[in-house]
Formats: C-alpha cells, sequence, structure tokens
C-alpha cells in the first residue's frame, strides 16, 4: 500500500495517487515556490492570443503540465510572466472602427503573431496596456446609451424639438432630462404615436435613425428586427472568415 508524499499516511483506494486527500495535495501544491523560471513560453506561436499563450512547465508535479499546452495569461502573471511590449505608444487603435467596448487594434512590436494583426481588443485590455479609453465622438448633447440607442438632451436639440417632445411626453429619466432620438423622428414623421406601439428600425442597426428606416410595429416585430441583423452579421462575418482563409491559402500555395 502507498503511502502520501506529503503526510506519509497510507493511502486508501486508488493505488496510483500520491496524496492521501485534497488538504494534502492543496498543500504540496502551494509549497512549490512560484518561479517564472520553472515556465516556458513560446511566444511566437501562431495560436496565441490576448488570454492564452502556448507554455509547459518542466518542474510541473503534473505530466500534462510538463507538455506543450495552453495557459491562460492570468495565471502565468500569478509566476510574474507578463505578456511582452505592454505599453500605450505600442499599440495602433483604430477608433473608428467599434463593437461595444472593443475596438479594432494590433501590436506591431508584439511577439505574439496573432497581436501583430488587426483584431477586436477589449477595453479591459488596453487600459492593462496604459491606453486611455476615448468615447465616441458625438456632438454634444448626442451620446449613445447602454442598449445602443442614440439619446438626446436638451443641450442637443433645436426649440422647435424641445417644444415637439414635450408635448408628447418623449423625455424619459427621473428628472426628464432626454429623448430617444429614434421616438423623436418617428412623432415627426407620423405625428402621435399610438398606445403600446414600438418604433423599429428596419435594418436593425438602432444608431440609424432616418425616417425611411423607422417604422410602426410590435415588440415581437422590433426583437425580430435586430434578431435578423444579428444573424446576418454573423453570416457576412463566416463568409469574411471563410475568404480570407482560401485567400491566405492561395497566397502560400503562390509562394
Amino acid at each position: 500500500m502507498r503511502t502520501c508524499e506529503l503526510c506519509g499516511n497510507q493511502i486508501v483506494g486508488k493505488s496510483n495517487r500520491r496524496f492521501c486527500s485534497k488538504t494534502c495535495s492543496s498543500k504540496y501544491a502551494r509549497s512549490k515556490v512560484k518561479s517564472k523560471t520553472d515556465w516556458e513560453v513560446d511566444w511566437s506561436y501562431s495560436g496565441n492570443t490576448g488570454s492564452e499563450v502556448l507554455a509547459r512547465n518542466l518542474n510541473s508535479h503534473m505530466p500534462l503540465a510538463r507538455e506543450w499546452h495552453m495557459v491562460n495569461m492570468g495565471y502565468l502573471r500569478t509566476y510574474g510572466i507578463n505578456s511582452p511590449t505592454y505599453s500605450a505608444d505600442s499599440w495602433e487603435v483604430d477608433w473608428s472602427v467599434r463593437d461595444g467596448k472593443k475596438v479594432w487594434a494590433r501590436n506591431p512590436y508584439s511577439k505574439m503573431p496573432a497581436a501583430r494583426e488587426w483584431h477586436w481588443i477589449d477595453q479591459r485590455t488596453l487600459a492593462r496596456a496604459g491606453v486611455k479609453w476615448k468615447h465616441a465622438n458625438a456632438p454634444k448633447g448626442r451620446y449613445i446609451s447602454g442598449y445602443g440607442y442614440v439619446q438626446l438632451t436638451r443641450r442637443g436639440m433645436t426649440d422647435d424639438d424641445i417644444k415637439l417632445a414635450e408635448s408628447h411626453g418623449l423625455f424619459r429619466g427621473k428628472r426628464k432630462l432626454f429623448v430617444n432620438e429614434h421616438q423623436l423622428v418617428a412623432v415627426k414623421k407620423y405625428g402621435k404615436l399610438p398606445p403600446h406601439s414600438v418604433v423599429r428600425h428596419l435594418n436593425g442597426i438602432k444608431t440609424d435613425n432616418r425616417p425611411e428606416n423607422l417604422v410602426l410595429g410590435t415588440t415581437q416585430e422590433n426583437t425580430m428586427d435586430h434578431v435578423t441583423a444579428r444573424m446576418q452579421a454573423m453570416y457576412w462575418r463566416e463568409k469574411y472568415e471563410s475568404l480570407k482563409k482560401e485567400f491566405d491559402e492561395y497566397r502560400t500555395e503562390q509562394q
């Protein structure tokens, strides 16, 4: 019968176990001094991402960890290993291309090939790199809400628009400080909005408040507009990735 490598007690059950309990296993793991010299990281691996890299720990007591595998960067930071070139002046950011809290960016000086290409990067990663987040440029008094709709304050409205919004009860919030732009445009187009009706965006883009893109409908119809838009976006994204892959393969063959 085998004995525990930490406390020396006999191990009951499976004979291939090294410790008698999870407590002993955890104590043994904590007893190992964490050192970044234990880890080997392949920064040149093409499959590296901003959150995972190819690495191995030859001093690990776990066989799988001694083999090359994808490791979370957050875990490697506990060993003192940081992603290379996390500095504000090394990033190129196209602030005009956005998707919520993500922007189109790249780091030409990164050791990771995927990071040197243009890709979506989130606000938290840029903040860790020291890049100050820039909010979308918009006229004063006009901004995008957390739900993706354009909202106007009195500062961004004409006197006639303010009077129209007040007469139709369009101002929202506890202090009645803002108006949803699509509702204001719909009132100009249709007049008084029928009860329980909603303003639909035909193309599913919440910021496209052109009169020709707005119609009245039900909540269900409005939901389907946005679902359809998301499905179309997914289709064209997959189409783009497929064509890009074919082009890369063709270019490789030509070389």
